[in-house]
């Protein structure tokens, strides 16, 4: 895919793919995965998407695998949790096709905190910018994105 999106600071991988279809012009949320992953079966998740080396590909230069996990996606909430060898174990997952194990290892799957039922989109990301921001947004020139922090279990945002 050429014209790949550079994931916004704190963005989830989940918002980068999404704008990613939307300046394709992809509609179908199955074509767009078979763009990207070459497989219309890839399950989407916020919080720790796998097969994530289909997507460094189309990134540009300075994203590796690490950069992604730890960047856009929630894994560094949960790295410091668990020892460092399943963590090593997690990443290597998530670069190819998990199918839930790296939420097993990493103890998601057993959690009694509900995962929340709806994402927040931003649209105002730097308080310094906050009026260009907002100007640029309603005359349709900027880009919202969905932040890292509106997908992680039990916290409130208002």
């Amino acid at each position: 895919m050429l014209n790949f999106p550079k994931p916004y600071p704190e963005e989830l991988l989940y918002s980068t793919l999404a704008r990613a279809g939307i300046r394709h012009g992809i509609l179908s949320p199955k074509q767009l995965l078979d763009e990207i992953y070459g497989n219309r079966k890839v399950i989407a998740t916020l919080d720790l998407p796998n097969q994530l080396e289909k997507v460094v590909r189309w990134l540009p230069l300075g994203y590796d695998l690490e950069t992604i996990a730890y960047r856009h996606t929630l894994f560094p909430l949960y790295a410091p949790f668990i020892p460092e060898e399943r963590r090593k174990r997690c990443l290597k997952g998530m670069s190819g096709e998990s199918q839930g194990a790296v939420h097993l290892a990493m103890g998601v799957t057993a959690s009694i905190v509900k995962a929340p039922d709806r994402i927040t989109f931003d649209i105002v990301q730097d308080v310094s910018e906050s009026k260009e921001t907002l100007l640029a947004s309603i005359s349709g020139d900027v880009n919202g994105k969905w932040p890292g922090r509106s997908a992680v279990k039990g916290m409130e945002r208002c």
